[in-house]
């Protein structure tokens, strides 16, 4: 008898070993498919359209004084230079991670927010046609339009058609997710006259020498197509005569 209770005991134990191991498989595989649907949704985020892990911002940095500095005495007031930065932040905030554009425009004298506009797209901004009157209407450089580069790109020449176009707008900046800020002004109308081309398509003649510059530098100087912006941008500010600076 001993040796059959023993030879229960034995089998108890081994069947409680099997069904623990069992369990143990099973809650492993659990774990697993648990790991591999949080793999999917994460993939699936990823994979929306805009999502671009080459435009995270380092929030710490946007938020800190020493990127405020890049606006200090700037500005005619406190108030300007604050609503500036405080634009910047929140528009980077509001996109990080993507690529969609936004853009505030506020009032070069008083700061306060004139319009804003949140992008459908990405890599840029289509303003509305009630955007584009009011600033048609508007005074001369009164108004300073503020937007995201996602991926901290110079200005474009879409930005400098845009500010030819206005000349309300006193300032244009692109705010880039690593933190660097481009800075045009124009507010004595360089851009020049508009030329029309044979395909029916016009630009202004600054914009003209902004593409052509860029162009040189690129296949000239093999510049990548930033740092040929960059060079571009302070080549036409100096034939030209407008302010432009990154910061």
């Amino acid at each position: 008898m001993l040796f059959a209770s023993a030879r229960l005991e034995l089998t108890t134990d081994a069947a409680a070993i099997q069904e623990r191991n069992r369990l143990t498989v099973q809650t492993h595989e659990q774990a697993l498919a648990l790991q591999n649907e949080k793999k999917l949704k994460v993939f699936d985020f990823q994979s929306k359209p805009g999502k671009n892990d080459s435009a995270i911002a380092d929030l710490d940095y946007i938020n800190s004084d020493a990127f405020a500095q890049k606006f200090k005495g700037k500005y005619e007031n406190q108030a300007v230079e604050d609503a500036v930065v405080a634009a910047c932040r929140q528009i980077i905030k509001n996109r990080n991670g993507t690529s969609f554009e936004e853009a505030f425009f506020i009032d070069a004298h008083t700061g306060k927010t004139f319009s804003y506009v949140k992008g459908k797209k990405e890599n840029g901004v289509d303003m509305p046609e009630s955007l584009k009157n009011s600033l048609t209407s508007r005074r001369k450089s009164s108004i300073i339009m503020i937007h995201n580069h996602p991926n901290s790109s110079p200005l474009s020449s879409n930005d400098y058609a845009t500010s030819s176009e206005y000349a309300s707008l006193f300032e244009v900046i692109a705010c880039g997710h690593n933190g660097d800020v481009y800075v045009f002004r124009d507010t004595f109308g360089t851009a020049g006259d508009i030329i029309t081309y044979a395909d029916g398509s016009k630009e202004y003649e600054g914009v003209r020498d902004f593409r052509i510059s860029v162009s040189k530098y690129k296949n000239r100087l093999m510049l990548e197509d930033y740092e040929a912006r960059h060079n571009a941008w302070s080549t036409v500010s100096e034939l030209r005569g407008f302010f432009y600076e990154k910061r």
